[in-house]
């Protein structure tokens, strides 16, 4: 996803991105009255939030001196920018909602490399590795889980411990032998 910011200060290179892809268009229009509307609406929650802050000192200030009216008159002013605030926020919500769809939605801008092309058909081929017609199977089928390695060069156990990134390993029975200087309480 591309950025907020670079899509307000490059919108041409977005624009010039979008047409050099098929099937992919943005609404730049939309894209600058979100952004707009976003950012008046922050910036008014701002001047909201200093005014409450400011009005907040000023009924401590009256209720030093006794003017219980106008702390009371001052708090009615707080309790209806608080609410006014809270609209703001939820709007701020949405709008953001709104601006991040639309931003998720333009693709990100391909390297400078890359060629225009319809189809896969216009891609050049940079190189290929072995033959594309040809398929490696082994005679004796595809191997099973155990033998991930290959038949010529199995791990030995604590190798594959080591390489399966577990604490303790099951070794296979046939092979396996308690330690004889254990003591036990199972008879033996």
């Amino acid at each position: 996803m591309l950025d907020i910011k670079f899509v307000r200060e490059n919108p041409d290179v977005v624009d010039k991105s979008c047409a050099s892809r098929q099937n992919a268009h943005w609404d730049r229009e939309r894209f600058f009255e979100l952004d707009e509307e976003r950012r008046s609406v922050i910036a008014e929650v701002e001047k909201l939030q200093a005014d409450r802050n400011a009005v907040s000192k000023k009924i401590g200030e009256l209720m030093r001196e006794g003017k219980r009216d106008e702390a009371e008159a001052a708090k009615a002013e707080v309790a209806a920018n608080k609410q006014r605030i809270a609209d703001l926020n939820d709007r701020r919500t949405q709008v953001e909602k709104d601006l991040f769809d639309l931003v998720a939605a333009i693709p990100n801008i391909p390297h400078e490399s890359v060629p225009y092309g319809v189809d896969d058909s216009d891609n050049p081929e940079v190189r290929q590795l072995g033959r594309a017609d040809e398929v490696r199977l082994r005679a004796e089928g595809p191997l099973g889980s155990w033998s991930v390695h290959g038949h010529d060069r199995l791990r030995p156990w604590h190798q594959a411990r080591r390489h399966a990134a577990s604490t303790f390993l099951v070794a296979p029975v046939p092979s396996w032998s308690a330690p004889s200087s254990t003591s036990s309480s199972i008879p033996t």
